[in-house]
């Protein structure tokens, strides 16, 4: 449970009623020290005595000098008029310190899906791309926030509904209904933001699926692009070898009667032979059969030879579209204490 109330009514040694609310609200901070922002949780214990109109307040705060503790620590040395006549002033002090950096919190996340919306939307696939897997695993992040987010203000809502209750049911004083109203304003902020949440989150998935999509369509050209060069270079191969077909014969047989192991004779208008011919047969058969054997011998260990051949490059790790579809979608459901990123 992200965010719980619990109001209860117990009773003194007189049997007279009073109420007791303990709960916990997460909501977001921005840290000036780090440049990010942080989901923190702060939780509250009041009981409120009916006879002597006195409270318990209990705090609990992540930081020392959190804003919430401050201002109240504030109010309460000065005296105001809400500590004083509201007894339940604290909820809405506590309510309207935090939960409004919610909008805050969601702008800046929306500042960073623009950062990559808007070159998804200029991307022309003829051209090498520039977005990838960072992008969408970018994407994926700002989803699952905005997951943990929704999840954190519906939970508040409920927390404010509860606490109006209690003012409804115990509170009599005009300051009282001055902290009614405030938590009813605060209430519908929640709302507003929630629906901004769920718009964004929409609208990354949109995003998500075009980019992912653009990635594909991408890939198509590229292979199209290579299977053109491949065909170009088959059909130089065709050309380069019916040459070959051409002019090998002929090569062959001028090289080889070029050599010096004929002769003419003028009178007996004969070619003559020399003896030594055998060496060119013999260096022929041996140069053919090693040329063989070491074909033969790289069909076998080409592996391991083309491993040792190939330059050495990055190794990038292996992403597919299906996989990146299914976390686009599929986002977990469990409770996160506090999360925080990096700004």
């Amino acid at each position: 449970m992200l965010c719980g109330v619990q109001v209860g009514v117990g009773r003194d040694a007189d049997g007279f009623k009073s109420p007791e609310t303990s709960y916990t609200i997460r909501y977001p901070e921005f840290s000036t020290d780090y440049e990010r922002w942080s989901v923190r949780q702060t939780g509250v214990y009041h009981q409120y005595d009916m006879i002597t109109h006195q409270g318990t307040w209990v705090l609990f705060n992540p930081t020392p000098k959190s804003q919430a503790h401050c201002k109240i620590a504030e109010m309460m040395r000065g005296q105001q008029k809400e500590a004083l006549g509201d007894p339940f002033w604290l909820h809405s002090v506590l309510f309207s310190t935090y939960l409004p950096a919610w909008r805050m919190y969601f702008a800046d996340l929306e500042a960073r899906f623009l950062d990559i919306s808007t070159p998804v939307f200029g991307t022309n696939i003829e051209e090498p791309l520039g977005l990838g897997f960072n992008e969408l695993q970018s994407l994926t992040q700002l989803i699952s926030r905005l997951h943990v987010s929704t999840a954190n203000l519906d939970s508040a809502l409920n927390l404010i509904d509860e606490c109006s209750e209690l003012y409804k049911s115990h509170s009599q004083p005009v300051e009282a209904q001055n902290g009614y109203h405030t938590l009813k304003n605060i209430s519908r902020q929640c709302r507003s933001n929630a629906q901004n949440a769920k718009q964004l989150e929409k609208r990354i998935n949109s995003i998500s699926q075009l980019l992912t999509d653009t990635v594909l369509f991408r890939d198509q050209v590229v292979a199209k692009e290579q299977n053109q060069n491949m065909i170009q270079l088959n059909k130089s191969a065709v050309f380069i070898t019916t040459l070959t077909l051409l002019y090998l014969p002929a090569s062959f047989i001028a090289t080889f009667f070029g050599m010096n192991f004929f002769d003419m004779d003028k009178e007996s208008n004969s070619i003559i032979v020399t003896p030594m011919i055998w060496i060119f047969v013999v260096s022929t058969v041996v140069l053919t059969g090693a040329t063989f054997s070491i074909y033969h011998w790289l069909l076998n260990h080409d592996g391991k030879m083309y491993q040792r051949l190939m330059p050495k490059f990055i190794a990038f790790p292996r992403w597919s579209t299906q996989t990146l579809r299914m976390s686009l979608t599929d986002v977990s459901n469990r409770d996160v204490e506090m999360h925080a990123y990096q700004a």
